[in-house]
């Protein structure tokens, strides 16, 4: 089983989101960062290693659901955002996610082992499985804003990992060819979906809504609102 999926010149693929209005209040929004946070974790999907905007480092802190916990006024309120709102600071945090991958030595054998890591970034993981890598971004793209009197929160997908079906990578014959990774999207997939159905059922006990947008243009594969659709 090759590695049927590619590292290289991805767009964000696909977003799902979670709106909650300011007028709420603090409580549901902070609830559903807590949300977010446990399935993260739970599901291997979103691990945060370090938060500068609240001095975390999870090697020092361990799980970052509870140290925000224990420090609710880190960090402190900023206009629409209220005190302990870690993810006001998205854009400064480094996250991992576990990912299956068909390591680089058995990539054309016939019948390849899978293994499973934590990365941070797209070319870490196709350095691993020599798959060609043009830029860098976390396999799974945080996203949290203010929009019409609404808090957002979003996950978006920058590799095609997660995927039963791909267009083959540049460097195989037949690059038109779409190409079998259900090996790996059903541990990668799988895990995705759940995490996702957590995070969709907290945004509606919250009294927000949910959504999901498309982001590239005509993929092999099909997606809704929990996830990849098999």
């Amino acid at each position: 089983m090759p590695n049927h999926w590619n590292a290289y010149d991805n767009p964000e693929m696909f977003e799902w989101w979670a709106a909650l209005p300011v007028s709420g209040g603090p409580e549901p929004l902070l609830r559903l960062q807590r949300a977010l946070f446990d399935g993260g974790e739970r599901h291997q999907m979103l691990r945060v290693d370090t938060s500068p905007e609240i001095g975390f480092d999870r090697n020092r802190d361990g799980y970052i659901g509870d140290f925000a916990d224990a420090h609710p006024d880190r960090p402190g309120p900023l206009d629409e955002y209220p005190a302990g709102y870690v993810l006001s600071g998205y854009w400064q945090m480094r996250y991992s996610t576990r990912l299956a991958y068909a390591p680089a030595q058995t990539r054309w054998a016939a019948s390849a082992r899978v293994e499973e890591d934590w990365f941070d970034g797209t070319s870490k993981l196709g350095e691993r499985a020599k798959v060609p890598v043009r830029w860098n971004a976390p396999p799974i793209q945080l996203f949290a804003d203010v929009r019409e009197g609404q808090f957002v929160v979003a996950v978006s997908l920058m590799t095609d990992i997660f995927f039963p079906l791909n267009p083959a990578a540049e460097d195989w014959p037949g690059t038109d060819e779409v190409l079998d990774n259900r090996p790996l999207a059903e541990r990668n997939g799988g895990r995705l979906n759940a995490f996702l159905a957590d995070l969709q059922a907290a945004a509606l006990a919250q009294g927000g809504r949910w959504g999901a947008a498309r982001r590239s243009a005509a993929p092999p594969w099909r997606f809704g609102d929990s996830g990849i659709v098999f």
